[in-house]
């Protein structure tokens, strides 16, 4: 078997498994393979029956706590590390583990005392100080965030979330020059990182550089926050062209306030195309009052 053969070194430990149900070494590195290659609930599964098998051994309450939190279980992830932190209060990851799991669970104070305790133990470890960056970003310690994203830098000058991190903690103090360098510094790293781009465009907008703003900003479709809402299937993307007797299809996005703020706009575009405006329901009375011969409500979302 090569190194690096993960699915022939599955295959070794099924037929291990095969012959002995309970060797804990195969069915711990078969639910870290499976970790590994995406099939994350085939993980929780394989290390929720490997962890009674040798329940004193840390690393594998840790991927345990992995594969949950993959899963989105964040509640089980955290008391899997828990528990891999008190068999071994030295495990610095278990407790940044756990800290960036108790952050999603909105307890940030509960995140940075995790953190800091990795921190404590690993001082190296750039990943502890950037989730402690998050911690101190949520809980409005806007500086400080900065400087401990500074310190995850440091220590790893590639760290491309840190950098973009960075920016968002200097654009939350309206630093904008700021925090397009920190947005910049990360998509030097990586040209694609749509959240950076994002998030850049508010800077850019906030210093009135409008082109680039509404340029930057078209990025928005390609986080994993706003991808969702994109609709029109493989339809053309208007870039406002005349549209020539043509149907343009528009979409509310991201709340209320954004829909009543546009909408005023939206019977401009007309010229010689026809209108189909998708809008919250609790709008559609609202909305109605903008059709004129161009523009008609067709459609309404729940």
């Amino acid at each position: 078997m090569q190194r690096g053969d993960l699915a022939g070194a599955e295959r070794v430990c099924g037929a291990i498994l095969a012959a002995a149900p309970d060797h804990f070494d195969a069915q711990h590195l078969m639910g870290f393979l499976a970790m590994r290659t995406g099939r994350n609930q085939r993980a929780v599964d394989l290390l929720i029956g490997a962890v009674p098998l040798n329940p004193n051994f840390p690393p594998a309450w840790n991927n345990l706590g992995l594969a949950l939190a993959a899963c989105d279980r964040l509640e089980e992830a955290v008391a899997a590390w828990e528990r891999a932190a008190a068999l071994a209060p030295g495990f610095a990851e278990a407790h940044n583990n756990r800290g960036n799991a108790l952050r999603d669970l909105g307890r940030p104070d509960e995140a940075l005392a995790c953190c800091e305790t990795a921190i404590a133990l690993r001082p190296d470890m750039a990943e502890a100080h950037n989730n402690a960056g998050n911690a101190l970003f949520d809980l409005g310690r806007l500086e400080d965030a900065v400087t401990a994203f500074d310190a995850a830098i440091a220590l790893r000058p590639d760290y491309v979330n840190a950098h973009g991190n960075r920016g968002g903690a200097l654009y939350g103090q309206r630093r904008w020059e700021g925090a397009i360098a920190g947005f910049d510094a990360a998509l030097a790293i990586d040209p694609t990182f749509a959240d950076a781009h994002f998030h850049k465009s508010f800077a850019l907008l906030g210093l009135g550089r409008l082109d680039e703003g509404w340029r930057e900003y078209e990025w928005r479709w390609r986080t994993l926050e706003m991808a969702a809402d994109l609709r029109g299937g493989s339809a053309p993307y208007w870039r406002g062209e005349p549209l020539g007797g043509r149907i343009l299809y528009l979409h509310t996005e991201q709340g209320l306030g954004d829909t009543l703020q546009f909408c005023r706009y939206a019977p401009r575009i007309g010229d010689g195309g026809r209108l189909v405006f998708e809008v919250p329901a609790s709008l559609k009375r609202l909305m109605a009052s903008l059709e004129h011969d161009h523009f008609k409500m067709e459609r309404s979302r729940n």
